[in-house]
């Protein structure tokens, strides 16, 4: 499944930044494209946090310490509900569920939002990132998707796919809609879920181990160009330096 995520990100980097060079994928930075006329970001914008709360993301909530994983959702919220007229948060898997800003502040950062081992948060067998991804575009809506993109039994072109037919088919980008993708490595200790019939599933820990070898996890942001370079311009001074952006 590692080659698919990468496979995702890929197929993001090459259609959405057509100002920069085909990059490498083990380092995909490249400089934000420029607009010849820089458009302002969108007024009174309502932002939309989808979480994925399937199994494969419980291992960044039990770590020892709290992870960039965390700090990452934590940062999320900060930005955008200072800055934002409107802010919604979503629990994304085979169903999407309605967060309080609460839910989202506390429960995101336990293991039960992930598990299915309480009755608030229903077991999630998959995440279906390609439900909010299919969403109608709003002029003044941000979307932003914190997963890992693993999706069991699922193909991943459908999220590509969705990507494609919602946001980056020729009236989309001629109305300047994007698609941007942040990649941040983290703490990590659970179960990594993979498509390998052979291995579908080992434990995996970063305790002890460099910061190399974290497990990544995303942020995939869909909108206006403006916005989602506004709000790049804000995350990404507070993100670990090690992290990969593009839009």
């Amino acid at each position: 499944m590692r080659k698919n995520k990468w496979l995702l990100v890929l197929f993001m980097t090459l259609i959405v930044v057509v100002s920069c060079k085909p990059p490498k994928i083990d380092n995909f930075r490249c400089e934000l494209h420029k607009l010849n006329t820089p458009i302002a970001p969108s007024e009174n914008l309502k932002v939309a946090i989808y979480v994925d709360g399937t199994p494969s993301m419980e291992g960044y909530v039990s770590t020892n310490t709290k992870s960039r994983y965390t700090q990452t959702l934590e940062l999320l919220d900060r930005t955008f509900y200072l800055t934002s007229s409107k802010v919604a948060y979503q629990r994304l898997g085979t169903s999407i569920q309605q967060l309080s800003r609460e839910q989202y502040k506390q429960d995101a950062q336990s293991p039960n939002f992930y598990n299915g081992k309480t009755p608030q948060y229903p077991p999630l067998s998959v995440s279906q990132i390609e439900k909010a991804i299919a969403l109608q575009p709003q002029d003044n809506q941000l979307v932003i998707i914190a997963t890992d993109l693993y999706q069991k039994n699922a193909d991943i072109t459908k999220v590509s796919k969705e990507i494609k037919n919602n946001y980056l088919n020729v009236e989309q980008k001629a109305k300047g809609y994007s698609v941007g993708i942040i990649a941040v490595k983290s703490e990590f200790n659970g179960t990594v879920y993979t498509e390998d019939t052979a291995t579908p599933k080992y434990t995996y820990s970063t305790d002890g181990k460099k910061r190399d070898k974290y497990h990544p996890f995303y942020l995939i942001f869909l909108g206006k160009y403006s916005d989602i370079d506004n709000y790049f311009n804000k995350l990404t001074k507070d993100l670990p330096e090690d992290s990969k952006y593009v839009i």
